[in-house]
């Protein structure tokens, strides 16, 4: 689980469950006003964003899992097939060899090319 980086889950989840309910002002997720809940995602998501450099370190393969799912669901999002995202990688990252898979990236590479397919446009 993203939220832990590292640490041990059974702390770190309670912790941001306070965290939460302070910046909130509430007891339980369920008191968060309709109006309020896509702010409430969001919080959650910036959490996530906090951690997630932490866990290259701490945790590289929590790190890359994340990054995978993160490019897979962009990608799929922008209507490109897999072949075309392993090309993509050959081609941006000056690979010596094409891949089959994400995970014979490197953490180098494999940030590139999120931060490549995060600034491209939908297929036309």
């Amino acid at each position: 689980m993203l939220i832990s980086a590292g640490k041990d889950p059974k702390r770190e989840a309670p912790q941001l469950w306070v965290k939460f309910k302070k910046a909130f002002s509430v007891t339980s997720y369920k008191e968060v006003p309709l109006e309020k809940s896509d702010e409430a995602i969001q919080w959650f998501y910036k959490q996530k964003n906090m951690l997630l450099p932490k866990a290259r370190k701490t945790s590289p393969d929590l790190w890359k899992n994340a990054h995978y799912k993160s490019i897979y669901a962009k990608w799929r999002e922008l209507g490109f097939s897999k072949e075309e995202l392993y090309s993509l990688a050959y081609e941006y990252l000056n690979l010596k060899t094409s891949i089959l898979s994400l995970k014979e990236l490197t953490q180098t590479n494999l940030h590139k090319l999120k931060s490549k397919v995060y600034s491209m446009s939908r297929k036309t």
